[in-house]
Order: structure tokens, then sequence, then C-alpha cells
């Protein structure tokens, strides 16, 4: 099972992931639900109801349909099932967790066939959030950016390999901390955030239009000058912060 984390729907206002082979956390399920005590995944597995039922789903499926993962990033440990397997879960688990399991997938059938219900979604939250629609506005045009340029670096040969050597997020720290003066950690122990948080959702408008401006920038940078591998990419990532940085320090010392 892949262990990349896809999407993920909410259950009582938390997150519930699944992961790029279309199986949904049974454990993000429990833990939404309030860890009930003798309703976890395991104790489930167990009865001699689920046996049958993940049984058949395998069966239909003709592939695993439920694995447990230990270790691994935060979030993607515990026990994963089929989205069969966890709507069976969330039936046994109370009618009102099963309620929201449901309603979460309806969601998804819905966006999948019309993609502009997601971000109609993800704008009424963020307005109920209290954030204005020009906040809003740039805060979409930063998703899209930053998409487009760990795309660019994907394209141009950069690789994940591990904590230590993840061009993806060195980028990103090496622009924040040009632009903004602080790594993307520092602002997270500052404001608080919990690690569900997503720094770029407590920055404010102008930071936002800073950093996607950068990003842009690397993102060019990269393409013309044919940058190849981790190195070179993240290194049209610093000189991007380092010029957007001196732009800004340039309009607060205008020159008479």
């Amino acid at each position: 099972m892949s262990k990349e984390i896809q999407r993920a729907f909410e259950v009582k206002g938390m997150k519930v992931p699944t992961d790029a082979n279309g199986f949904t956390s049974l454990t993000g399920i429990w833990i939404a639900a309030g860890r009930p005590k003798a309703k976890d995944p395991a104790r489930w597995l167990k009865t001699d109801t689920s046996k049958e039922f993940v049984a058949s789903v395998t069966d239909t499926q003709k592939s695993v349909s439920v694995r447990v993962v230990k270790g691994g990033k935060e979030g993607t440990q515990g026990t994963w099932g089929h989205f069969q397997v966890a709507l069976a879960y969330a039936k046994w688990l109370s009618p009102e967790i099963h309620q929201y399991v449901n309603e979460g997938f309806r969601q998804w059938q819905e966006e999948d066939k019309n993609p502009a219900l997601k971000i109609e979604r993800g704008v009424s939250k963020y307005r109920q959030l209290g954030f204005g629609d020009e906040w809003i506005g740039e805060r979409l045009e930063g998703i899209i950016t930053r998409k487009a340029l760990t795309s660019t670096m994907a394209d141009h040969n950069c690789k994940n390999n591990g904590p230590n050597d993840n061009p993806f997020a060195e980028g990103t720290r090496s622009i924040c901390l040009a632009v903004l003066g602080k790594t993307p950690k520092e602002i997270r122990v500052e404001k608080a955030l919990k690690k569900s948080d997503r720094v770029r959702d407590s920055l404010d408008e102008y930071a936002l239009v800073r950093i996607r401006f950068a990003e842009s920038e690397a993102k060019r940078l990269i393409q013309e000058e044919a940058a190849d591998g981790n190195g070179p990419c993240v290194g049209a990532c610093r000189r991007a912060g380092h010029a957007v940085k001196v732009a800004i320090q340039s309009l607060a010392s205008p020159t008479e």
C-alpha cells in the first residue's frame, strides 16, 4: 500500500486520510469518533461479522482489503481498509459516525464529477474561519503556484531521499527564510500551530503574495536553465527567494 496521503474527509471536524490506492484509515475514523473503548479497528476485525464481510470484499476485489501499517510518517500508521470496509467499520462504531463517513464518500463522488465543488467547499470553509475573499483568492493562487513548482522540480529529476535530502521541503524552507525571514518550522513554533495546521493558513495576504512570486520565479529559473537534480533546483529556489527579498528591501528604503 502506498503511504502517500492523497486526500482526507472530515468526521466531526477531524480529518480522516485515504491513500493513493483508495484505502481509508480505519484508525483515523476511530480517533475522530473519540477513541471509544472496545471499538478500535483491531477489535472489530476479530468479530465474526467483520471477518465474513472483509473476506467477501477481498474476494470481490481479488486483492487484500485490509492492511496494518506500522512505523512510517505520522498519519500513515494504523489500520487501513477498502472504502467498503471503512463504511462497515463506521456503521459498527455508531449511527452518527456512519452518517459522517457516508457523507464524506458522497462528497468525494460529487467532487470527482465536478471538481469546482471541492473549490467551493474550500472557499466556504475559509470564510467560516473568518478569512476575506482577497486572502482566499491569494491562498488558492498560491496552491496552484506551489503545485506547479513541485511538479517542475520533479520533472527536472528532483527526488525525495528522506528528511536530510528532500528538495521540495528545502526549496520551501529556502524561499520562506529569504522572503519572510523565518523557516516554516520557526513560524510553526512562533504561532504555536498544531501538526495538522498548515503554515500558510497562518500568513497574511502580503506574505502569501511574496512567497507565490518567489515560487513562480523559481519555476521559471528551473525551466530556463534546465536545472537537473536536487542541488540545482534548490539553488534556483534560493536565488528566487533572495531576489524577492532584495525587491522588498528596495521598497522599504526608497531613494530620492
